[in-house]
This record gives C-alpha cells, structure tokens and sequence, in this order.
C-alpha cells in the first residue's frame, strides 16, 4: 500500500521487506546491516562547514548514523571508502575527512576507481602509513582491495599492537579481509605497504559484540550515472558495489548529469543499470537531489524538472520510492532563504542535516 510521505514518492513500507528485517535483527543484535549510499559529491556533505575543509562529519550519511542512534538504532559510519574524488574540489582528502592521514605510502591518483572514488595505491614499497582513526571504539575491522597475479601486500597494524597482513597476490577479483584488534577502543589503524603493487578501496570498522546499521558512503565529487555502471574491471564501480551487496541502497543522482547536459533518456538507462544491481541485494531508494542555480549552463529549471520526471518514472517501473528534494525545496532561491545553500551546488550543514532527519523518518 503506497504511503503519502511527504516529499516522498511511491513509497510502499511492503516494498522494503529487506530493510525492515534488517533493522529488526540490528534491534535484535543478531547481524548487522550494510547500508550503501551511491551518489555525488552531495552525499559526501561538501560545504557543510561553510568550507570544503572537514565537512565529512556534516554529510547527511553522517547525520543518518545520528539520527537512528539518538532513536535506539546502533548506526556506524565509521568507514571511508576512496578518495570521493576530492581533488575535482580542489581539496585533499585528509583536509575533507581528518579521520585519516595519509603517509607517502599510498596515493589516490590515476585512473583506478572503485567505490566512491579512486582506490588509495601503494607502487613502490613504503612503510609510511595510511592511518585511519575512526570516532567510535571499534575490534574489528574490514579492509577492502583488489587481488591480481604479482600484487604486494597490505600490513595492518591496530594501535601498533596486532600485525596483520592483506596479501593481494592472487586471480583478479575485488576482496575484503577481517582483523581483529586486542581491545575494544578507539584506535589508529595503520596500514603500509611492504610488498607492492596494492591496494585499498576501502576500510570499515564495527564492534563485533554489538550489531550496527553500517552506512556506506559511496559518494564522488562529479560523478554522473554512468560513472557509477562502469563494469569492465572487477574492480570497476559496478562491480565492486556489488562485491559490497548492500540490504539497502540509496541512490543520490540528478545534479552532475544535468550540468554535464546528459539526456533524460541515457541518464534514465545508466540510473536502470544501478537500480537493478542494488536490488540484486537488497532495497532501494532514490534520491533525487535538490535544486541548483538555474544560471548554470544546461541547468535551467525545465531541465531540472524533466530529471524529476524522469526519476519518477523509474520509482514507478521499479517499485521502489523517491526521496525528492525537488519538491521539498522548490528551488534554488528557496534554498538560499533558508540558509541552506553553501554555492550553486552544495549545501550547508543545515540541508544536509535536513536531508537526513527527512530519510530516516522514511526508514523507521
């Protein structure tokens, strides 16, 4: 039975069987419940500091994990997945998310993208560290990377204390490894590069006595669509998202393709090719994100509609519901009445924080 929501469309609670049993056993601290957010540089909260610099914590992912804590559903985002193609913003990783530093052991460049941006690379032998320190106590943690004939390995060191090591040299595939750490704390996960090539496109981390909503955030500074569906290499965006096999997938997309005049109709068929991979796990929910400056060229506000349009015909074809921030905003100068714009594009952290208060009431 579909649900007036508002500012939702085509949302029927039967259609998320997958979700609801998944937050259930989260309660029930029977499992936990990977929750993937595909999408732009939107997701990953850019401007929500006024500035690009540390605005992580403001996404509305983060605010997500907030939300269902404060109402009694244990929810991590304690993960980071990519470098969110921070450089097309002009900004480092590490000033975005200073969770981690990053030595002269790995870089994020070239070509190599996986989820939610290019995959952090070891090519020459380093043992200074990639060190992640996640905001919450954590034992366990999830390192993921890609295997190929001659690839190096990955050494994991948890509070200096364990040794652990992710070896890579194996058929071509997209793979993860589990460590354990001594205790339950917040603690630096350092992780070099003893033998190479290697390679990290993400790392997760969780308490392994306590079931957690564990959400993703897949975000990619100018990604469109297509971006996300390429799939030659099984490390390719498609691929490794399905490597990854969420229970719930949100989908944040509209605002590269518009401004990168994309059609309705290729864009239609790109967003089709991630609808059906999320399902192939789990549920799904599209977001259709807010509306930009119509000044921008491709970006008027007949074209901004026609992406509506087209994202709600795909919530129909496909069963599942559409967050649309479209209509919850109007445009672009309500926006900024509001004190939520950050630029043409982004938000502040009162949007974002808006975005996740409005989705979290849609899951519970």
């Amino acid at each position: 039975m579909i649900i007036q929501f508002p500012n939702v469309f085509n949302f029927d609670p039967n259609k998320y069987l997958k979700s609801l049993a998944g937050i259930a056993k989260v309660q029930a601290n029977i499992a936990n419940m990977p929750v993937a957010v595909l999408g732009t540089s939107i997701p990953m909260g850019q401007g929500a500091n006024g500035t690009q610099v540390g605005s992580r914590a403001q996404s509305w992912p983060a605010r997500l994990a907030y939300y269902a804590n404060a109402a009694g559903i244990d929810a991590r985002n304690d993960s980071f997945f990519g470098d969110g193609n921070t450089a097309s913003q002009g900004l480092s990783y590490t000033a975005y998310d200073p969770r981690i530093s990053v030595g002269t052991g790995f870089t994020a460049s070239g070509a190599l993208y996986a989820l939610g941006g290019r995959m952090w690379t070891a090519s020459s032998t380093s043992l200074s560290p990639l060190t992640f320190t996640p905001t919450n106590s954590f034992d366990r943690v999830t390192i993921y990377g890609v295997n190929a004939p001659g690839n190096g390995s990955i050494e994991c060191k948890i509070n200096g204390l364990t040794d652990n090591f992710f070896v890579q040299n194996a058929a071509l595939a997209m793979s993860k490894v589990t460590f354990n750490a001594m205790t339950l704390a917040v603690q630096p996960i350092a992780l070099t590069a003893p033998s190479v090539p290697c390679y990290i496109a993400g790392v997760e981390t969780y308490n392994s006595a306590k079931s957690s909503m564990m959400i993703a955030n897949f975000g990619r500074g100018l990604a469109k669509a297509s971006d996300l569906t390429i799939a030659a290499q099984p490390f390719d965006p498609l691929n490794a998202f399905k490597f990854y096999a969420p229970t719930l997938t949100l989908i944040s997309l509209s605002t590269n393709d518009i401004l990168a005049a994309v059609s309705p109709v290729a864009f239609a068929a790109d967003l089709q090719t991630l609808i059906t991979a999320a399902k192939a796990s789990g549920d799904v929910i599209l977001v259709k994100e807010h509306p930009i400056d119509p000044s921008q060229a491709n970006a008027s506000l007949a074209v901004q509609q026609t992406y509506v349009a087209t994202m709600k015909a795909l919530a129909l074809s496909n069963d599942i519901a559409l967050v649309n921030l479209d209509e919850r905003y109007q445009t672009y100068a309500a926006l900024q009445a509001m004190g939520f714009s950050y630029d043409a594009n982004h938000l502040l952290a009162a949007g974002y924080d808006d975005i996740a208060r409005l989705i979290f009431k849609l899951l519970t």
